[in-house]
């Protein structure tokens, strides 16, 4: 037995349940690489919309672009990217040390931020533009709004997925 799996079995036993340095580096770049991948798919998911819509991405993007509902559209694809990629960074974070029965639950956690944050991301992000439209029609206040709300919905996100893998 080395002094790590003593260490460790130590802590066990006194019911700490932080993270050591070296959990702490991979499960940041754990969430960092997952962070990419699922808001790289979220993106692309966004971007074939108006392909699977409309016929070809030229021709949806075209239609899309004259329609009073494209920049709300806009902002929830812009919040929910943002939201999907935090939250997918923060919940292999939120998990914390605390031992679950769910094999991979790094990746688990990941996604489930992800999906949180990119759900509760397109939501606010159309609220905060319909918002912006009604009291200051012609503005970006909706896209800045999109981009600021990104943070606290990606954090929650996140944190909803790490805690839902420990139930």
């Amino acid at each position: 037995m080395n002094s790590h799996q003593v260490s460790s079995s130590l802590a066990e036993q006194r019911g700490d349940t932080s993270l050591t340095l070296a959990q702490w580096v991979e499960r940041v770049l754990a969430g960092l690489f997952w962070g990419w991948v699922w808001g790289g798919l979220v993106s692309a998911g966004w971007a074939i919309l108006p392909a699977v819509a409309y016929g070809d991405v030229y021709h949806g993007f075209e239609v899309i672009g004259t329609k009073p509902w494209m920049p709300c559209a806009a902002c929830a694809a812009l919040a929910s990217l943002l939201g999907a990629t935090i939250g997918a960074f923060v919940a292999p974070l939120a998990v914390g040390a605390a031992r679950t029965r769910v094999r991979r639950a790094v990746v688990l956690s990941s996604l489930l931020g992800a999906i949180y944050g990119a759900v509760i991301g397109a939501i606010a992000g159309w609220m905060a533009q319909w918002m912006s439209q009604q009291y200051v029609p012609q503005s970006m206040l909706g896209a800045c709004l999109a981009v600021g709300i990104s943070l606290p919905v990606g954090l929650f996100g996140g944190w909803c997925g790490g805690r839902a893998v420990l139930e």
